[in-house]
């Protein structure tokens, strides 16, 4: 007899706090605004329109001591929960993690796997969808970014691989590696540091930290080739006055010059 009264009286709580709808839609509301934090218009979003979309959108299982809740948040993700004692808890409807996703610190959280973002900016609650970001640094390799191909990475403008070995993304600074970005800028011996290619100075003089455009320079010496010249004509160079290129005619890409005697 004993256990049959606190059976019954286990089930008239557990009965009597089965949340109702009303009570799910508020608290799926509240999570959208919290997620919504520091963006005033999200918010103010949820706040008006959040309830109804989310009322409409609702499937509701009663089975009078609890209740099972699924939104369909119309954008091809679900977000589910179990309601009891006027509590929820999440459930996952998708019964395995979704694609590229990866449990954050704080539990319940998630992220997007490294090189990529949400689908939705800012993020929806419950949409779980992400895509590749092209340009994106790694969060977990220094100097590697995301290339246009998706899981593939590339170093950083300056750098290189150490190994070219599928999933080594170790990379080193490359001195005389022409900038992917920059045209006719090269990296220099120091690394981060750029200079111009042979031929050319900086539009600014002096040079402006962050601004990599350059000119050509008529009659700049070449810092490769001895006795050589820049040429009017960009990107057309001329032995030093007094000089003569070795080879009558001109071999291209030669800059090999002798003294005139």
């Amino acid at each position: 007899m004993k256990t049959l009264a606190i059976f019954a009286v286990l089930s008239a709580i557990l009965f009597g706090t089965n949340p109702t709808q009303d009570e799910y839609v508020s608290w799926l509301k509240q999570r959208a605004i919290n997620d919504e934090a520091g963006n005033e218009f999200g918010q103010a979003l949820t706040l008006m329109l959040g309830g109804p979309i989310f009322n409409l959108s609702t499937t509701h299982k009663d089975f009078l001591f609890f209740s099972i809740y699924q939104t369909d948040l119309g954008t091809g993700a679900k977000i589910g929960a179990i309601g009891l004692l006027h509590h929820f808890l999440l459930i996952d409807l998708t019964g395995s993690n979704p694609p590229h996703v990866v449990a954050a610190d704080a539990e319940g959280r998630w992220l997007p796997e490294d090189g990529y973002t949400w689908i939705n900016n800012p993020p929806v609650t419950g949409d779980l969808r992400v895509k590749w970001d092209p340009g994106r640094f790694s969060s977990k390799n220094p100097h590697v970014v995301a290339s246009n191909a998706e899981g593939h990475w590339s170093p950083e403008d300056g750098y290189t691989w150490i190994n070219p070995i599928a999933g080594d993304l170790r990379v080193k600074w490359d001195p005389g590696r022409l900038s992917s970005k920059n045209p006719h800028v090269v990296a220099a011996d120091v690394e981060k540091r750029w200079l111009p290619e042979d031929g050319y100075t900086w539009i600014s003089d002096p040079p402006i930290a962050g601004d990599f455009r350059v000119i050509w320079s008529p009659g700049r010496f070449s810092s490769k080739n001895p006795h050589v010249v820049a040429a009017d004509a960009e990107g057309r160079w001329l032995p030093e006055k007094g000089y003569s290129w070795i080879n009558n005619p001109p071999i291209p890409g030669d800059f090999r010059v002798k003294e005139d005697r």
